[in-house]
């Protein structure tokens, strides 16, 4: 017979913030917290503009192909959380793009902020600035942040 659970708020019995859930199999456990996306960020750089978002007060569009996603509520270190991104170009001519995340040798990913970079797959190496001749405005573009909240 299937339940139906409806609650507001969920909270550790021994410690408040941290909930764990059994895996499949019943072999393993995974922190309820660990495992939720802290921020998402859903945009048309060409525009540039928000499509749709979660922690997510701006975009700064700071070149061709590349910009940076400013977090409403920071994550707790600098250098203690990842983002995934994708994106496409809608252009047949180049089909093979990549997207490109912060860079430690070139920019760098702060505790408020998420520097991005876009370019095409396959073309011209970093040069010693970092800068790619290839980069490009997505069209469509997610980044989604992974890690722990201040």
């Amino acid at each position: 017979m299937a339940s139906t659970l409806k609650i507001n708020t969920l909270t550790g019995v021994s410690t408040a913030g941290s909930i764990a859930v059994t895996g499949e199999g019943n072999s393993t456990t995974t922190n309820l917290q660990q495992g939720l996306a802290k921020a998402r960020c859903l945009f048309d750089q060409t525009a540039p503009e928000i499509d749709d978002s979660f922690n997510t007060a701006s975009l700064t569009d700071t070149a061709k192909g590349k910009g940076i996603i400013n977090f409403t509520n920071n994550m707790s270190g600098a250098l203690t959380y990842s983002c995934t991104m994708g994106a496409v170009n809608g252009n047949d001519d180049h089909p093979y793009c990549s997207a490109l995340t912060a860079n430690r040798a070139f920019v760098t990913q702060t505790t408020s902020a998420f520097p991005f970079r876009s370019g095409y797959s396959g073309h011209n190496a970093a040069s010693s600035s970092g800068d790619y001749a290839d980069f490009f405005d997505p069209n469509g573009a997610l980044v989604v942040a992974h890690g722990d909240l201040a």
